[in-house]
Formats: C-alpha cells, sequence, structure tokens
C-alpha cells in the first residue's frame, strides 16, 4: 500500500508541469510592459551640455513629496563610482551613501565579501540576502533634500543575483527564494516602501578596464576577481539598464539614465563629475541654502 502511494506521488511530480527561473520572475510583471527609461549618454565632448540640461523637481513639489531626490550610482566593480559620489561630498545637505561594505565585510564578525569571493556557490546566496537587506536600509533612509547611492538593491537582483543564477553559482531554490523577497519589498502598495530613483547615472566602461583599474587599486578583497565574472556583470547590466532585453523582464526604477562613458583616465573623469556635483548644489533651492526652511 505504501510502495504504491509512493508511486503515485512519484507520478504526479514528474507529470507536473515545470517552471523555469524566468518564469518565476515573469509571474510578477503580468498585465503590464516595463516601460523604458529615456537614455542620455554623456561623454567628454558633450558632458558640459548635457549636464546644463539637469533639472529637479521646484522646492515645493519637493516639500510635498516627503522624499529626498534619490541618485543611484551603477556601474560594474572598477568603473568609478566611488570616485562619482566623492565628487558630491564637500557639498552640504546631500546624503553620499557608498556601498554598506563595511557590514558586508563584518557580519557579526564575519567578511561575507570574502566569503563570497573565495565560494560563490557556498556563499551567493547568503551575501545577495545581506546585500538586499542593508540597501534596502539606505532606500529608506530620508532626512536631506538629495540623496545619492552607490548601486541600488535593484542592480542587486537583477545584475548579481541573476549573473551568480546564470553562472550555476546559486540553486534554483535560492534564486526563487531572493527573488520573492525583492518582489515584496518593492512592491510599494503592499510595503509602503519607495525604492525608485529620480535618476540613474550609469558608469559605462568595458570589462577589460575596469579589471586593470581593480587590480591596480590592489583591494584586499577583490585579489581573487575574475575577468569572467566582471564580464557577466556587464553584460547583465547592459541588458537591464541600456537594451531592455533582461530575461528576467526587469524594470529599471527611474524614468532617465545618464549613460556616463567612463573608460577616459582619472582626471577627465574627476572633471566630469565635478560638473556634475556642481550642477546638482546650484539646483538645491535657495531657501534651503539659506537655512529659511527645512525639508522635514
Amino acid at each position: 500500500m505504501i510502495n504504491t502511494e509512493m508511486s503515485n506521488l512519484m507520478s504526479q511530480k514528474q507529470n507536473a508541469p515545470h517552471m523555469t527561473h524566468h518564469e518565476i520572475v515573469r509571474r510578477s510583471y503580468l498585465g503590464f510592459e516595463p516601460a523604458s527609461p529615456k537614455l542620455i549618454y554623456i561623454n567628454p565632448e558633450n558632458a558640459e551640455r548635457i549636464i546644463n540640461q539637469i533639472r529637479i523637481p521646484s522646492w515645493k513639489d519637493l516639500r510635498l513629496r516627503k522624499k529626498p531626490f534619490t541618485i543611484f550610482v551603477e556601474g560594474i566593480v572598477g568603473t568609478g563610482k566611488s570616485t562619482f559620489l566623492k565628487a558630491f561630498e564637500k557639498y552640504p545637505m546631500m546624503d553620499i551613501l557608498p556601498e554598506p561594505v563595511s557590514k558586508w565585510m563584518d557580519l557579526n564578525g564575519t567578511d561575507m565579501l570574502q566569503l563570497i569571493y573565495d565560494d560563490p556557490e557556498r556563499w551567493s546566496m547568503a551575501q545577495e540576502s545581506y546585500v538586499q537587506l542593508t540597501m534596502l536600509e539606505e532606500h529608506l533612509r530620508t532626512g536631506s533634500i538629495l540623496k545619492a547611492m552607490e548601486r541600488s538593491m535593484h542592480s542587486a537582483r537583477h545584475c548579481f543575483t541573476e549573473y551568480f543564477y546564470q553562472a550555476g553559482k546559486m540553486k534554483h531554490v535560492e534564486y526563487a527564494l531572493l527573488d520573492s523577497w525583492y518582489q515584496f519589498l518593492t512592491h510599494s502598495e503592499s510595503t509602503g516602501f519607495d525604492t525608485e530613483a529620480d535618476m540613474i547615472f550609469y558608469l559605462q566602461t568595458e570589462p577589460e578596464i575596469a579589471f586593470e583599474r581593480v587590480k591596480k587599486r590592489g583591494r584586499v578583497e577583490e585579489d581573487s576577481l575574475q575577468m569572467d565574472f566582471l564580464t557577466g556583470l556587464h553584460r547583465l547590466h547592459e541588458d537591464w539598464l541600456i537594451h531592455g532585453n533582461n530575461t528576467a523582464q526587469a524594470r529599471v526604477p527611474s524614468p532617465i539614465v545618464y549613460v556616463v562613458n567612463a573608460r577616459y583616465g582619472l582626471a577627465e573623469m574627476q572633471r566630469i563629475y565635478k560638473g556634475i556635483a556642481n550642477k546638482f548644489w546650484h539646483l538645491l533651492p535657495k531657501e534651503l541654502k539659506n537655512r529659511q526652511c527645512w525639508l522635514y
């Protein structure tokens, strides 16, 4: 009798429809087609003109929405995201949020970042779960008029988690679990969380150039970083932000993406980034600069 029941269960399992990882993701987007962002390209030749066209909402609108004007700085390892954010540091009233690497390197004494570099098949799910949590904390941070974040929980999902799964470094059930959490946390009607950006600056660089930069800067936690990893991340960033052909049908969480050609030398890129930071400073409402009123 027991053998018969087990046989029936096995037969039912074999006949059950197989759900691929793409179907798991796409079921969250049934009923609408994700909108494509406006792409604006920045290079040394047109940087001044494009930067002068950047706009932010009026002081009245900023106060009404009760949320900082939010910028995501996206790109693979070695594209210059830290250099971009450093240009903003001298200006007051801007909340500049580098990736919470210190948290990833010390979770109750455990260096999660080193673990994922050393053994991604074992630790990718754990690290990406913690990344999701720590990035959400930064998404929900308020108290400033402008907030610039190094990466986001969206790139964590659509680039890093996607890479580990496609590379066979993450099990199907782990991938599905991370995606289920992502879909819930980014569904504002369910949680009340606003994880969107007003602008994304995508620092676009060939993986070969990024790899050379990584080797030159010599961060200990990046010693085991491989070229294949950068190449895979580059493809996923391009699919998500530029081509809109990500296999997960990933939505870009911003109406506009500035694609910065970041392949040039440090001095040239610093010039562009300083110009962008200075533009945002001049766009901040004079009422705030004069400390006559506050956002919150």
